[in-house]
């Protein structure tokens, strides 16, 4: 089973951050069952993710500088320059879908929206006919006045999440991905 640790150094020189990441091996960085050359190699999920992670701890006006360490015996001669190239296409690849995934949140949380208008309007309608008399208090009314409350509830906190939470995630990582992609990136070799 492959590392799953890649060490991580933070350096911040006033407003510049560098972030260098140690890779284990070649094959943390890049899928070894992607059989393609460089520079048109996947990065692995777990790469990805730490390289994604550790970008969104600095703020995005930061300008940023990424190196990465690569053991010396695993890297073949004259590759230093196609890996920042693999890996800024990696990223590049990855932002349609996000675009895509952003779009059908958004449809998702209007929808919702509208959900949570439909519910609050029959909740305004239901107190203000129940508080005239116009509704006789009976147990099913009460039972459907709790329905209504809970139906509000729980369709104003699912908007909140998909526009708070899940659309801001999915923001969040492209603007990550975006300054993967625009960071000055070098590969230095280590030995063992």
């Amino acid at each position: 089973m492959a590392s799953r640790i890649i060490r991580v150094h933070k350096e911040k020189d006033h407003r510049h951050v560098t972030l260098t990441f140690r890779f284990v091996t070649v094959t943390q960085l890049f899928d070894d069952s992607d059989t393609r050359p460089l520079p048109e190699k996947e990065v692995t999920e777990l790469a990805e993710e730490t390289m994604s992670g550790y970008v969104d701890e600095f703020f995005l006006k930061e300008p940023m500088d990424l190196v990465i360490e690569l053991p010396d015996s695993e890297l073949p001669p004259d590759t230093e320059a196609l890996i920042p190239d693999a890996v800024r296409r990696h990223f590049t690849l990855l932002i349609p879908g996000l675009d895509h995934d952003l779009q059908l949140v958004k449809r998702s949380g209007l929808e919702s929206a509208i959900i949570a208008l439909v519910n609050a309007i029959l909740g305004i309608f239901f107190i203000y006919y129940f508080s005239k008399g116009g509704i006789v208090q009976t147990w099913y009314t009460i039972v459907i006045g709790f329905i209504l409350i809970i139906a509000n509830w729980a369709s104003f906190w699912a908007t909140y999440e998909i526009f708070f939470y899940d659309y801001r995630s999915l923001l969040l990582k492209r603007r990550n991905y975006r300054k993967i992609i625009s960071s000055p990136i070098r590969v230095r070799r280590y030995s063992q």
